[in-house]
């Protein structure tokens, strides 16, 4: 996958997480699964919670579909960073 694409998923996804108070950490393209992976790492003071990433998850998935709308063979992956890291 072509890293102008990411980086143009996290450009687009970047204003409606943060009206939602989360911040994108990194987006990235795994390959070393069953499927071509898309995976959105976010992240919130105080962490984030699975309704919180439910929420963002309807809010990133049709900007994902909308830009990647060529390629449906990947799977949307989206998860919050570990505290710690």
């Amino acid at each position: 996958m072509d890293d102008k694409l990411l980086v143009k998923i996290k450009d687009s996804i970047d204003k409606p997480m943060k009206d939602m108070d989360i911040y994108v950490d990194s987006v990235i393209y795994v390959n070393d699964t069953k499927e071509p992976t898309i995976r959105i790492i976010l992240n919130k003071i105080n962490g984030l919670d699975i309704d919180t990433l439910v929420s963002a998850s309807k809010v990133i998935n049709p900007i994902v579909d909308k830009i990647n709308a060529d390629c449906n063979n990947y799977v949307l992956e989206i998860c919050s960073k570990e505290r710690g890291d």
